[in-house]
């Protein structure tokens, strides 16, 4: 009896750690091959025969279909350029220049929504004002902004941001050099 009884302990033990550490993986998924540029990166192998594992699980997790190869790319950033995790009650100002493509997308990942169900949930390339210099500003708060602005909700849990570039390839992008320079995240201030 005393032997059954360590043989179902050792088990439960056994299946703890192992869903535990499943769960963990999924939840903070090593990047095998990422690509990063400032606080983006992608994993240039999504939507190809040659995705990890955790990589396909992290997707079925959220729900999400990745981009063909030749399709383009998503980018994503859990952090600001500062390196700070990025939470719900803090502001955001995402600037600068996006890499060339026909069409690109931002928008957050992973946020409790905001009240208002008509408010925006993401930006194109053709939606945002542009400086000058061909540069955007879109600031991301759960306090209403002026100018171009993405709605987070509240609560201070965490999300991410996720800028997806259509129709290109990471060759495209870069040439075969480095990565090209993604927009800044500048935290403003935070409640």
């Amino acid at each position: 009896m005393r032997l059954i009884l360590e043989l179902l302990i050792v088990a439960v033990l056994a299946a703890g750690i192992g869903l535990g550490l499943t769960g963990w993986a999924v939840n903070h998924p090593p990047m095998f091959g990422a690509v990063r540029s400032g606080p983006w990166e992608t994993d240039p192998k999504i939507g190809t025969a040659d995705v990890d594992l955790y990589a396909l699980a992290v997707m079925a997790r959220r729900g999400e279909a990745p981009l063909a190869v030749g399709d383009g790319l998503s980018f994503t950033a859990m952090r600001d350029s500062d390196g700070r995790k990025l939470r719900q009650n803090c502001t955001y100002v995402v600037s600068g220049a996006t890499p060339a493509a026909r069409v690109w997308t931002l928008f957050v990942s992973g946020a409790k929504p905001a009240a208002a169900p008509d408010l925006r949930r993401a930006f194109t390339n053709t939606e945002l004002t542009h400086d000058a210099n061909g540069h955007f500003r879109v600031a991301v708060s759960s306090e209403v902004q002026s100018g171009d602005w993405l709605p987070i909700g509240t609560g201070d849990g965490r999300f991410s941001l996720v800028l997806a570039v259509y129709d290109t390839t990471l060759d495209a992008l870069t040439g075969g050099r480095d990565v090209p320079e993604l927009p800044e995240i500048q935290r403003t201030d935070c409640r």
